[in-house]
């Protein structure tokens, strides 16, 4: 079945599979092996959707981090285990948290696909949508328990994972493209995010 990225597989213990890979860029894959003492009862297969996806990579990240020149096991780590395998579960079998993907949110999401987001404000998503400022963080919310303006900055930090990831653009290159032209405040925006700095989070993913 084919992959991407995102893609979670559930294999039982016994069934024969590989991978092959069919694309130029280079795959990133977790696998983790379960010896449990009651069988794990997953689908098969899911997708995480983007918030999943990103608070998984980052927290592996963190995980990479806490583990780097050590040799040792520590609490912190294994609750970043259980909290990437808590998210895994809830995608897999359709319990996931709430997320950005109501309607009005995928809205906001369509406006900054197609107008990009350097010159995207709140106010300005919300006069193009015919709303008060007020009236759009409303019902933002109520469906997705956050603000225009708490959206906008969850999508940035997509693009800018996305293009850390995938581009070799640099690092002032990136912070224009989602509408920082300051490097040093988007090195330190993402470090709030992320607790990475944007070099060493590139680093860490590839």
């Amino acid at each position: 079945m084919p992959v991407g990225r995102g893609t979670v597989l559930v294999i039982p213990p016994g069934q024969e599979h590989r991978f092959e890979k069919t694309r130029p860029v280079r795959p990133i894959c977790l696998a983790i092996d379960f010896d449990t003492v009651e069988p794990v009862t997953w689908e098969n297969q899911a997708v995480l959707g983007s918030r999943d996806l990103a608070l998984v990579e980052r927290w592996l990240v963190a995980l990479h981090e806490q583990h780097r020149g050590r040799d040792d096991f520590s609490i912190q780590s294994a609750a970043l285990i259980l909290r990437i395998l808590a998210r895994l579960e809830g995608a897999v079998n359709g319990n996931p948290e709430k997320s950005m993907e109501g309607p009005v949110a995928s809205v906001v999401r369509s406006l900054a696909t197609r107008q990009g987001l350097a010159e995207l404000t709140p106010g300005g998503v919300a006069s193009v949508l015919g709303r008060t400022l007020d009236h759009l963080n409303r019902q933002l919310r109520a469906e997705a328990g956050t603000t225009t303006g708490g959206l906008l900055n969850r999508l940035r930090l997509d693009e800018a994972s996305r293009r850390l990831r995938e581009s070799e653009q640099s690092i002032g290159e990136i912070a224009a493209a989602i509408g920082m032209d300051d490097q040093n405040y988007f090195a330190r925006w993402f470090r709030r995010q992320t607790g990475q700095t944007p070099t060493r989070w590139r680093a860490a993913m590839r």
